[in-house]
C-alpha cells in the first residue's frame, strides 16, 4: 500500500520538537522534498509520465525514502491511495478530487485550471431574438420582442416538465399579452396535416385484417356515439396492435378530434382530457392495476362537473382502449410473491369487468413484411416455440418450473469463448455495417445482469474504429424520507459513490466512440421522440453534449443533442439514494 500525501500551496504540515530551531527544521531534506512536489517535478522533466495521474504514478515509480526521490519501478504493482479528507475542508477536498483526474501537472496552477476554462460572471445574460417566418413586415418593440422570446422559451421548458419560474434570476413572460397563449396541449394535439392524415388512413384501412377491421369498427362506433367504453385488445407481439392503434388514431384525427397515446402532466391537462375522444394505452399488462384505478378516479373527478351520473361510469365516460399480452412482462412488485404479482394485473382490478376483450390470433404481420418464404417459415417456427413456452405447453405438466429443451440452432456451442461467438452471431461484419441505421434497429443482446452487460459492451466498443472519449459523472447523496435527520452525507467519499452500481443509473465512467449505439435513460422531449429507452447512434462527441441520430421509434433519422443531466434512481427501496450529475445515457450495444 502506497499512501500519497498532498496539501494546498503554503499549507504543508511539518512535525518538529518544541526545542528544535525553526531554521534547522526548514533545512531538512524531508521538508524540501516531498512525494507530492517531486511528482510534479517529474512531470516537468519526463513527458512520458505526464499521462499518469497522481494515484497512477507509483505504479511506474517507487519512492526512495533515504534519498527522497522517485525511481522507476522494476517489480510489483502497488495499491495506491491518496490521503482521505472531509468535504468540510473545502479547497483541500476539491484538490483531492482533481488529483484523481488531472494527468501530469507541473504546478498547482495547472491542477487548478484543468479543463474548466473561463466562467462568465453573469451566466443568465442573454440576447432576445425571434425569427419571423411570415415575412419581414412585422415590427416589434424591445419589450414585445423580449416577451415573445421568453414565451417561446417557456413553451420549450414546459414540454420538458420544467418552467422559467424555477430560475429565480430569469424574467417571466406576460402570457396574457401573447396571442398564442391558448391551451398548449390542445394546440399540439391538433397540430397535424388533415390531408396527410386522411391519405394515411385510407392506405392503412385497406391493409387491416378481418380481425382488425372488426375491432376498428366496434371501437369507432362507440367513439362516434360518445357513450364511453373500455376495451382490451389481446395479442402477442407481431399481431398488429400498433398498426391498429395508428389506424384508429388517423381515423379520429382527420375528423379534427383528439387521441391520446401518451400521458401528459400539465395545468392545461383538464381541458385536453375533456376534448379527447379516445385514449389508447399499449402494453397495459406491464402496469400495476393501481395506475389504471387512479386514472379512473381522476377522470371521474375531472369530467363529472355538471354531470353527476359520470361518477358511475368507468373512466368518466371516456373511451379507453388497452392493449398487450399477459405472457410478456408483468407488473413489477418489489419483493412480491407470485400471488402479489398476479393480484397486480389489470385483470384483477374492478375495472376488468367493464372491459370488452378482443383477440388478434390469425395473422402475424411481422412474419410477412419484406421476407422471403424460407425466412418466414423459420421465424414462424421460432415464434410458435416462444408461444408454447408462454402458454406452458413445453416441459410436460408443471407448476411453473420445468426443464425446457433449447433448439440446437439457437444455442452457442463454443466452450472457449461463448461471448465472442454470441457477439459474432448477433453483430456479424460490424465494422462494415455499423454506419447503417438499419443495422442496429434489427438486433440486440439481452442479459440478466449489468455486470454481463458491461463486459460485452467493453468488448464491442473495442471493435469500433476511432478514439475513445471518457465522460465522468459527479455523484452525491440525495436526501430521502428514509434517512434520519442526523444523517451525515460527508461519511461517503466520492471514491465510494463512484464505485457503486445502481439499477437504473449509468456507471460513473461512460466511454463512447463515434458510431456506437446508445440508449436514453430518461424522458427529455417526448414530442420529438426523445423518451426513455429510445435508441440513438452517436454522431459526434462534445464536452458538454453528444450529437446523436434517432434509430428507433417514430422519429428515425432525426438528429438531436443530448445534454448532461442529473439522474436519480426511480426506485426508492434503498435508504441511500444516489444522484448522478453530468450523466448522459447508457451504451446500448447490449441491454
Amino acid at each position: 500500500m502506497v499512501r500519497l500525501p498532498f496539501y494546498l500551496p503554503n499549507q504543508r504540515q511539518i512535525v518538529y520538537g518544541k526545542d528544535d530551531d525553526i531554521d534547522d527544521v526548514l533545512d531538512k531534506p524531508s521538508v524540501a522534498a516531498s512525494k507530492f512536489t517531486l511528482w510534479m517535478e517529474c512531470n516537468a522533466i519526463d513527458i512520458e509520465v505526464r499521462e499518469l495521474t497522481y494515484v497512477e504514478f507509483p505504479i511506474k515509480f517507487v519512492w526512495i525514502l533515504n534519498g527522497r526521490f522517485w525511481k522507476r519501478r522494476k517489480l510489483g504493482k502497488p495499491i495506491c491511495r491518496i490521503h482521505l479528507v472531509s468535504p468540510s475542508l473545502g479547497e483541500a477536498y476539491i484538490l483531492r478530487i482533481l488529483l484523481n483526474k488531472v494527468k501530469g501537472p507541473t504546478s498547482f496552477d495547472e491542477i487548478r485550471t484543468w479543463s474548466f476554462g473561463k466562467i462568465h460572471e453573469n451566466i443568465w445574460r442573454m440576447e432576445f431574438y425571434i425569427t419571423n417566418d411570415k415575412g419581414a413586415d412585422l415590427s416589434l418593440g424591445g419589450d414585445e420582442l423580449k416577451n415573445l422570446t421568453l414565451f417561446e422559451k417557456e413553451q420549450i421548458l414546459l414540454r420538458n416538465n420544467s418552467t422559467l419560474k424555477k430560475f429565480t434570476k430569469m424574467p417571466y413572460p406576460d402570457v396574457e399579452s401573447v396571442s398564442s397563449s391558448n391551451n398548449r396541449l390542445i394546440s399540439e394535439e391538433l397540430d397535424y396535416d388533415i390531408l396527410v392524415i386522411k391519405n394515411d388512413f385510407d392506405h392503412m384501412f385497406l391493409a387491416l385484417t378481418d380481425e382488425q377491421r372488426k375491432i376498428f369498427l366496434n371501437i369507432m362506433s362507440v367513439v362516434k356515439e360518445n357513450r364511453g367504453g373500455v376495451f382490451f385488445v389481446y395479442g402477442y407481439s407481431g399481431m398488429g396492435k400498433t398498426f391498429l392503434w395508428k389506424t384508429i388514431s388517423a381515423a379520429i384525427r382527420y375528423e379534427g378530434n383528439i387521441v391520446l397515446n401518451v400521458a401528459s402532466s400539465d395545468g392545461e391537462l383538464v381541458s385536453l382530457l375533456r376534448k379527447t375522444s379516445l385514449i389508447i394505452w399499449d402494453e397495459a399488462p406491464m402496469v400495476h392495476k393501481h395506475v389504471f384505478e387512479a386514472l379512473d378516479r381522476t377522470l371521474k373527478d375531472v369530467l363529472r362537473c355538471g354531470n353527476s351520473s359520470i361518477s358511475n361510469i368507468p373512466f368518466g365516460g371516456k373511451v379507453i382502449v388497452f392493449g398487450g399480452d399477459f405472457r410478456q412482462f408483468l407488473p413489477v412488485v418489489p419483493g412480491g410473491s407470485r400471488q402479489n404479482i398476479v393480484n397486480a394485473f389489470l385483470s384483477s382490478s374492478y375495472l376488468w369487468q367493464h372491459c370488452k376483450v378482443y383477440r388478434l390470433t390469425k395473422k402475424n404481420m411481422r412474419l410477412t413484411v419484406r421476407r422471403d418464404q424460407s425466412d418466414t417459415e423459420k421465424i414462424r417456427d421460432f415464434a410458435n416455440w416462444l408461444l408454447d413456452i408462454g402458454e406452458g405447453k413445453l416441459g410436460g405438466p408443471n407448476d411453473g418450473e420445468t426443464i425446457i429443451d433449447i433448439p440446437d440452432d439457437i444455442l452457442i456451442n463454443d466452450p472457449d469463448d461463448p461471448i465472442g461467438s454470441l457477439i459474432e452471431f448477433v453483430y456479424p461484419s460490424i465494422l462494415e455495417k455499423y454506419s447503417s441505421t438499419n443495422y442496429f434497429q434489427e438486433r440486440a443482446i439481452l442479459a440478466p445482469k449489468n455486470e454481463v452487460v458491461q463486459e460485452i459492451n467493453n468488448r464491442l466498443l473495442k471493435k469500433f474504429p476511432g478514439d475513445e472519449v471518457e465522460y465522468l459523472s459527479s455523484d452525491s447523496i440525495c436526501e430521502s424520507e428514509f434517512v434520519h435527520d442526523q444523517f451525515d452525507a460527508n461519511v461517503y467519499s466520492p471514491d465510494v459513490l463512484n464505485g457503486l452500481k445502481v439499477s437504473g443509473l449509468p456507471n460513473h465512467k461512460l466511454v463512447l466512440k463515434i458510431g456506437v449505439p446508445v440508449i436514453l435513460m430518461r424522458n427529455i422531449d417526448q414530442k420529438n421522440g426523445l423518451y426513455n429507452d429510445i435508441r440513438l447512434q452517436v454522431i459526434s462527441l462534445g464536452k458538454h453534449v453528444i450529437e446523436t441520430r434517432i434509430i428507433s421509434g417514430t422519429n428515425i433519422g432525426n438528429q438531436t443533442f443530448i445534454p448532461r443531466m442529473s439522474l436519480t434512481p426511480l426506485e426508492e427501496k434503498n435508504s441511500l439514494q444516489i444522484q448522478k450529475k453530468d450523466s448522459f445515457l447508457w451504451l446500448y450495444v447490449l441491454r
